[in-house]
């Protein structure tokens, strides 16, 4: 189980990143959804500290002794989930690289503000799961 959190922590890291770097192309071309879109960056962030510090607690010594990792396992797998889904809908699509082969270089951010809601909802869950099985195996 330890191996099996290990590569979901590196996973959740490595997109999280790519997420981040989509918000900030999406930053710097789209400007009528900055707010959504730093919201986004922001909770992807977040997610990449807790995860980090998660990754740090089981390259400890006692790492492989935590009894929370399967609710772990599961808050990473859908982190996972939902930043695969969130980083597929921030990259450019076929007709979108198409559009930028003939010159127009318009990025549309893919969400309204209501379906950002529910994405930093969904991440604040798994959040608060990976941050609360923390707490209880330090203590």
């Amino acid at each position: 189980m330890a191996f099996s959190l290990a590569a979901s922590i590196l996973t959740v890291i490595e997109l999280s990143t790519k997420v981040i770097s989509k918000c900030f192309e999406y930053s710097r071309a789209v400007k009528h959804a900055t707010d959504d879109i730093e919201r986004v960056r922001e909770e992807i962030t977040n997610l990449g500290a807790v995860v980090k510090k998660l990754h740090a607690l089981l390259r400890n010594p006692h790492g492989a002794r935590l009894h929370t990792s399967q609710e772990l396992h599961n808050a990473l797998e859908s982190a996972q989930a939902q930043l695969r889904s969130l980083h597929d809908k921030l990259t450019l699509g076929r007709s979108r690289e198409a559009v930028i082969k003939i010159g127009l270089r318009s990025l549309r951010w893919p969400f309204e503000s209501k379906e950002v809601d529910k994405i930093l909802q969904n991440f604040a869950v798994c959040i608060q799961t990976i941050t609360i099985g923390l707490e209880t195996d330090q203590t």
